[in-house]
């Protein structure tokens, strides 16, 4: 649910293609490697540690994406959900 969410206030453009999964992606397949390799060569080797790395990278680009498309106008902040996190909206 959200990735048809943000598919709708995020440009294809600002994405990656996963052809593996046939679906825009926040993470390059190249950034995901470089991802884990760094996370196990500093001595994660948990798969479920590696999986909340992933999870935070992937949120933290997402953020970023979210915040420059806002500064340039091309999304709104239509309310503060329960959590104090902005929710976007189309412009």
């Amino acid at each position: 649910m959200q990735d048809k969410i943000l598919n709708k206030i995020i440009a294809a453009d600002d994405l990656h293609w996963c052809s593996e999964d046939n679906r825009y992606v926040a993470i390059s397949v190249d950034e995901l490697n470089t991802l884990l390799t760094n996370s196990v060569e500093s001595g994660i080797t948990d798969e479920n540690d590696l999986y909340q790395i992933v999870k935070w990278a992937t949120n933290a680009r997402i953020g970023e994406i979210l915040l420059k498309n806002f500064m340039e106008r091309k999304i709104k902040i239509f309310k503060i959900d329960e959590n104090g996190e902005p929710m976007f909206g189309s412009n």
